[in-house]
């Protein structure tokens, strides 16, 4: 870790996801990167392949490319793999050669990620929970903060529980994570929660020229009453069992569903082919339109008229929901995981069980013919987000977590 002047020089923080696709955990910490003070300078660096920019406006903020050599694609396949061996004696015999091979595979990442902390001289990394991540920071001795984006469904593994001590915080994006992450055994003394912010673009208000002009790209009428989900095609999401609520809806013949995103890393193969025959086999097929990945998501939720968040496992935030209060919409969302902690039910919108078709179908129904509820919810909702998701008041916390952390390694 490099010694400062902090009147003269800011400190340098590395921003590292593993990610191998766009998703919320890298939009937070580009949104970091992008509000941090001059106090600080920042390099993000992400797993994706090729340029960051192609999925995200990274801005005047210096990025960097590495990806781990077994990633959690692999890992998940992996753990289903041995979930299907019969003998207990087995399975914990390939559970540890699997181990063997996570780490031998990701050495090389963790030298790549050493060089990075030694070439921008960082001060404090800042890593979306990798412990290959964690052993970089060891080997460069530089500070770690550990940030929890996804719920902790494993205990923590035994080179964790070997370098916890010196991760000098963890971070995580909701009181559910923060819950799952102490029952799992992550140490309660260094965990702070923080809700992730709103990205400032979704504050700024947008003209009607941009809905107006989103509607007639994809061929809405004007009275079309838009219902729109957001996130990757995958099973968890829930967009098929949104189009079963859709299906079970009084009428449909004023509405039109957009379904924004696309399959991703190797998760969902064949699932959004089953979510298209759905519609087709019940007679929505004129009503639903994939848009397929879209990068700039703000026209399309200026499109919409309804957002619905219907993960059918429980989710560690829930970005979109926050992101379509901000742009002045109501929504529907899951009643499993953090979620509810972002909406209260009634208020800025309802909170249902996506499994519960008769429920979900009925709340659809009462947003759509109620135009003077949508509106209230939406100013409810844009207020909610402006008080409690501010980009700007986050990054204050965050930088406060990064002065101190820098500050006990300087006095350490």
């Amino acid at each position: 870790m490099t010694e400062h002047n902090e009147v003269d020089k800011p400190s340098n923080v590395l921003l590292v996801d593993q990610g191998l696709s766009f998703g919320g955990a890298l939009v937070v910490l580009m949104s970091i990167a992008k509000n941090l003070s001059p106090k600080f300078r920042p390099v993000v660096v992400s797993a994706i392949d090729g340029n960051v920019d192609d999925w995200l406006d990274t801005g005047e903020i210096e990025t960097e490319s590495s990806a781990p050599g077994y990633t959690y694609v692999n890992h998940f396949r992996n753990q289903a793999r041995i979930a299907r061996i019969r003998s207990r004696w087995i399975r914990k015999l390939m559970a540890y050669v699997f181990t063997v091979i996570n780490v031998v595979k990701n050495l090389p990442y963790v030298f790549r990620i050493c060089r990075l902390i030694r070439k921008h001289r960082i001060d404090v990394v800042h890593s979306n929970n990798s412990v290959f991540v964690l052993l970089a920071a060891v080997i460069t001795r530089t500070p770690l903060i550990w940030h929890f984006h996804g719920i902790p469904g494993e205990p923590p593994s035994l080179m964790e529980r070997l370098l916890q001590f010196r991760v000098d915080r963890y971070l995580s994006i909701s009181d559910y994570v923060s819950a799952a992450a102490v029952a799992r055994g992550y140490p309660n003394d260094r965990l702070i929660t923080a809700h992730n912010p709103v990205a400032d673009q979704f504050l700024v208000p947008a003209g009607p020229e941009l809905r107006w002009q989103t509607r007639k790209k994809w061929g809405i009428a004007d009275n079309e009453c838009v219902i729109s989900i957001f996130g990757r095609v995958i099973r968890w999401k829930g967009q098929l069992e949104f189009l079963q609520a859709v299906s079970s809806m009084k009428s449909t013949d004023s509405i039109r569903v957009l379904i924004v995103g696309g399959a991703t890393e190797g998760f969902g193969a064949g699932y959004e082919e089953e979510v298209r025959q759905f519609a087709k086999t019940h007679g929505i097929e004129d009503r639903v339109t994939f848009t397929g990945f879209v990068k700039e998501v703000r026209a399309l939720y200026e499109a919409s008229d309804i957002i619905v968040h219907a993960s059918i496992e429980p989710e560690p935030f829930g970005l979109v929901v926050t992101e379509a209060m901000a742009c002045g919409k109501p929504v529907i969302i899951s009643d499993l995981g953090a979620p509810p902690e972002l909406v209260k039910d009634g208020v800025e919108g309802f909170v249902v069980s996506p499994t519960d078709v008769s429920t979900f179908a009925h709340k659809l129904d009462q947003l759509v013919s109620d135009k003077e509820m949508r509106g209230a919810m939406a100013r409810r909702g844009q207020a909610r987000v402006i008080q409690v998701f501010s980009p700007k008041d986050y990054t204050l916390r965050i930088e406060s977590i990064y002065k101190d952390v820098i500050g006990e390694a300087n006095h350490g």
